[in-house]
């Protein structure tokens, strides 16, 4: 079960361990913040990041591999916490646990439409998960986003959204059957919209 963090001038982050965690689990965290951390719980590492203009939101995505015996929760600290959102999410099996990620998607787009967008990547091996982060910051009502279809159709995990920080948040999944170039991997928000980012995970 994902878990999430919301806050508004108040910190730290403190993410809580998803229920059920066991060891070679990947735990990954979606950050979003107007800076970079000062500091990181142990063990964890940043897997990329983009950041938007508009709002100078900047959207982190960290992962650990989950050892035998894990804490309650982590927690990041930040110079910072005005607007502050987090989720973490938890998957099991498919992946190579000695070498967990083959490739990240981070560039930035913000452009004021749909898209939801993680540009392409090189995905090394057929059957490789990809799980796609994305994020938002929107001052009233949230918005609703459809997983990507590209390089094939999604499972959605996460579609959150909370007033206090203005956050919102969107995680899917999906095993890939084939390799190479991923294509354009697009979101599609309920609105246009411009104070957004993206990125994209590979799993080995």
């Amino acid at each position: 079960t994902p878990t999430h963090f919301n806050a508004n001038g108040t910190g730290p982050v403190v993410l809580t361990k998803p229920s059920g965690v066991a060891q070679n689990d990947i735990l990954f965290a979606l950050l979003q913040n107007v800076a970079a951390p000062t500091g990181v719980p142990s063990g964890w590492a940043l897997a990329g990041y983009v950041t938007e203009t508009t709002s100078a939101t900047r959207y982190m995505v960290y992962w650990l591999l989950a050892g035998a015996s894990e804490g309650a929760d982590y927690t990041w600290t930040f110079s910072s916490y005005s607007r502050t959102g987090g989720t973490m999410v938890a998957y099991r099996d498919g992946f190579d646990t000695t070498d967990p990620i083959d490739v990240v998607s981070a560039t930035n787009y913000y452009t004021n439409d749909t898209a939801l967008r993680a540009a392409s990547m090189i995905v090394s091996a057929v059957n490789s998960p990809l799980i796609f982060f994305g994020g938002y910051h929107k001052s009233s009502t949230g918005l609703t986003v459809t997983p990507p279809t590209v390089p094939t159709t999604f499972t959605e995990d996460v579609d959150t959204w909370d007033g206090t920080s203005r956050k919102g948040r969107h995680i899917a999944n999906v095993v890939w059957t084939s390799s190479g170039a991923t294509g354009t991997m697009d979101a599609t928000l309920s609105a246009a919209y411009d104070a957004k980012g993206a990125i994209a995970v590979a799993l080995n």
